[in-house]
């Protein structure tokens, strides 16, 4: 996994660990996943988050499980807590438009203050196909026989050649808590390690 993380980033001229990569991790596998092959491959990096406020005290246990990966990874942190209901509210869009907008604009922040190279999200091979089923559905025609790039001006997705990981008896990180944060992500590491979760790809 980790040499075809490695492959990916050369093949499209990624910054290599000399550089300073901003981690967008939401707390989810996927960007936690992210975030330890960037840890193994030996990048300095700046993790964000961002508590949207959408699910209570949920919200709060995944920004401060993300605070505890970024401390075991010796990643510098970052959260944000964005009020998402009223700002959608106010400006007439949806939940997911005024998350996307104001998480990006916090994000290119974060990566220009904190001198980050780029600004990597976790999309994974699934949500290419998921992206372009969704543009055809709508009618775009031919203009929306496209996915997620791979590369967006600084934004990367470093795990785009991967397929939705495969978790066995995994717990879910949505709904874990105090001590069991880090018992939770021994777990993701050695379930890595050990091929429990695999990129077959």
């Amino acid at each position: 996994m980790q040499e075809k993380f490695l492959a990916f980033r050369s093949a499209h001229n990624f910054p290599d660990k000399e550089k300073r990569v901003l981690l967008t991790v939401s707390g989810g596998i996927d960007s936690v996943v992210m975030a330890h092959l960037y840890h193994k491959a030996g990048y300095s990096c700046v993790v964000a988050h961002c508590n949207f406020q959408l699910r209570g005290g949920a919200s709060d246990q995944d920004e401060q499980f993300v605070e505890k990966l970024a401390a075991h990874y010796q990643f510098h942190f970052h959260s944000m807590k964005f009020d998402i209901a009223n700002f959608a509210k106010d400006n007439s869009v949806s939940i997911q438009e005024a998350a996307r907008k104001l998480r990006y604009e916090w994000f290119s922040e974060i990566c220009e203050t904190s001198g980050c190279e780029a600004i990597a999200t976790a999309h994974h091979a699934n949500d290419v196909a998921e992206t372009l089923i969704f543009n055809l559905v709508r009618g775009a025609g031919f203009a929306g026989m496209h996915g997620i790039p791979v590369k967006n001006g600084k934004i990367i997705r470093p795990i785009l050649f991967a397929e939705k990981m495969k978790l066995n008896n995994m717990p879910k990180l949505i709904s874990c808590n105090g001590a069991k944060m880090l018992l939770i992500l021994t777990m993701i590491i050695q379930g890595i390690k050990s091929g429990i979760i695999s990129f077959p790809c």
